[in-house]
């Protein structure tokens, strides 16, 4: 295919006025920009990490609370004592320790462990959902670029064929029929060549927004390098498993219910006793040479009897959340599987749909061919449109070439890769099969 036509695309700018970002864009703007694009631009991105953080500070407030406590304690009051009123001050440092609570502290944060590992998958999965957002974005650009070609040509050609028309009609060699069909057909072609151009500017707004640069236009736009892609696909039943196995957020979704299971051990401690030292130090009362001295030490040992059914109803409701957790992961499972299964059909027709595109292809180029000949030996052809088709097989081929990056790329995000794009995995199981 001949793709001179494609690459002028390359320097293609739109005269847009474009609004100052605190950090400038490249210029042009290509893929490997976008995917190394600052994560902190996505929102999903930070309400996860925030959620992470908040789970470490859970995690530093525990353990923290199975540490040694000292503060100063102090009272002015008076009490009664023997029939006589006396005061009762205090003024001391005290100490607190907890020695053991049989497992209670143990189970939580064994319980924030898990959902810590449960919130860095979804940090992961975040991410490829970002990155995948963002070269969807940036493909927009470049097709709405190509598109805008096509159909300005298409106005051009129609617009030729309308001004000849009007003057076939004004020497009476063609009906009035003729002329209005003609005008019907710019008119059509004119709105299809504004639609274009808006969705150009369009296109440009929804990357910059997806950039976290609000309403800037980004201007210019590289088209990316070939990107090696797997030839062959692996059955279903393989990437079923892999699924299972190995994606983000089905992956947190198990930690998730691991967790929650471990919180109904956390609320089963309700009636365990705890044990704990205590010290003070200081004047300890009002008369510290014939009553409480200066100082005091000891062990508590505290040991639940009855709480009038609030660890029986702490349970149940910790149940209840593995019960909705698995519900979750279940739910999430079956979206996820039929996704994967769509996206399987899909790339399983890639090969038959690039025959038809290198079909279409062949007879455009024939086609143009054709026609131009005809055109320069002063005969009637059709050259307008068969340039038309031209562009628009260029379009159809830079469409399909990014539509097959972007299905291995969701399939890369569903089996949980490291990299959206990196096939080398794929790549190395097919040259085995």
């Amino acid at each position: 295919m001949n793709t001179k036509f494609l690459w002028p695309l390359l320097g293609f700018s739109l005269a847009l006025p474009v609004q100052a970002a605190t950090d400038p864009l490249p210029n042009p703007f290509t893929l490997d920009d976008a995917l190394n694009w600052s994560l902190t631009a996505d929102p999903h991105f930070l309400r996860q990490q925030a959620i992470q953080q908040i789970n470490r500070a859970e995690q530093d407030a525990t353990s923290a609370e199975q540490g040694i406590s000292l503060g100063f304690v102090g009272r002015l009051g008076q009490r009664e004592f023997m029939d006589e009123r006396q005061d009762y001050n205090l003024a001391a440092l005290q100490f607190s320790a907890p020695l053991y609570d049989f497992g209670r502290t143990q189970s939580v944060l064994a319980a924030l462990a898990i959902e810590s590992e449960a919130h860095e998958q979804l940090l992961h999965y975040q991410t490829l959902q970002y990155r995948l957002t963002l070269m969807q974005r940036v493909f927009d650009v470049l097709l709405a670029d190509l598109n805008y070609r096509v159909k300005n040509e298409a106005m051009a050609i129609a617009f030729v064929t309308l001004d000849k028309v009007e003057e076939d009609f004004a020497l009476e060699r063609v009906s009035e029929l003729k002329l209005t069909e003609s005008q019907r057909e710019y008119q059509t072609a004119f709105l299809a060549r504004q639609q274009a151009q808006l969705m150009m500017r369009q296109s440009r707004l929804r990357l910059g927004n997806a950039l976290g640069l609000g309403a800037t236009i980004v201007p210019r736009v590289e088209v990316p390098s070939e990107i090696q892609l797997p030839l062959t696909l692996d059955t279903l039943d393989v990437y079923q498993q892999r699924l299972e196995q190995q994606n983000p957020l089905l992956v947190a979704l198990d930690k998730q219910y691991s967790a929650q299971q471990q919180r109904v051990d956390v609320a089963r401690s309700g009636l365990k006793p705890t044990i704990r030292a205590d010290a003070k130090v200081g004047q300890l009362s009002s008369y510290p040479r014939t009553r409480e001295g200066r100082w005091e030490a000891g062990i508590t040992f505290e040991l639940p009897l009855y709480d009038s059914g609030l660890t029986r109803a702490k349970v149940d409701k910790a149940i209840s959340k593995v019960t909705i957790a698995q519900a979750e992961r279940d739910y999430q499972a079956q979206l996820l599987r039929d996704q994967l299964t769509q996206l399987y059909f899909e790339l399983s027709l890639l090969g038959v749909e690039g025959q038809l595109l290198t079909a279409k292809q062949n007879f455009a180029s024939v086609n143009f061919d054709v026609a131009r000949a005809m055109y320069e030996n002063e005969l009637q052809a059709d050259f307008g449109h068969s340039l038309v088709e031209i562009s628009q097989s260029d379009y159809d081929e830079l469409a399909f070439r990014f539509r097959k990056v972007l299905l291995w790329a969701q399939l890369n995000l569903l089996l949980g890769a490291e990299d959206l794009l990196n096939f080398d995995q794929m790549i190395k199981e097919s040259a085995n099969d």
